[in-house]
């Protein structure tokens, strides 16, 4: 049994410990990596004085990248709408086409019949 602070380090040399001016702990082993209990068996709570490794987690985006998703973004509007007025526009277009075909294919016939029963056989 040797005299540790709960940061791991001798009481004498951890400044955490002589500056909150926390009194060491007789370290026990608890067999196996057992959390440590309290005497009337329940496990002890996280205590404030511990020390914590640092959070692991990413820090969120910077400005630039948000810009630089925003100009993506306007970039994909941009050809997702010139794609959908140039399908707009190919279908009025071959819609113009047939009709057309079907004024003019009407008026042929208008004028084959008038022609043809004007003539004697």
């Amino acid at each position: 049994m040797s005299q540790v602070c709960p940061h791991g380090f001798s009481p004498s040399e951890c400044l955490i410990c002589r500056t909150l001016g926390t009194k060491p702990q007789v370290q026990v082993e608890t067999g196996r990596g057992a959390p440590a209990r309290a005497p009337d068996g329940r496990q002890e709570p996280a205590r404030p004085d511990q020390v914590y490794p640092p959070d692991t987690r990413r820090p969120g985006r910077s400005l630039t990248s948000y810009a630089v998703l925003g100009v993506a973004g306007l970039i994909v509007v941009v050809v997702a709408a010139w794609l959908v007025a140039g399908i707009v526009v190919g279908l009025l277009h071959a819609l113009e086409l047939v009709i057309v075909a079907a004024v003019v294919g009407w008026a042929c016939y208008r004028i084959g019949h008038y022609r043809g029963s004007r003539q004697r056989p």
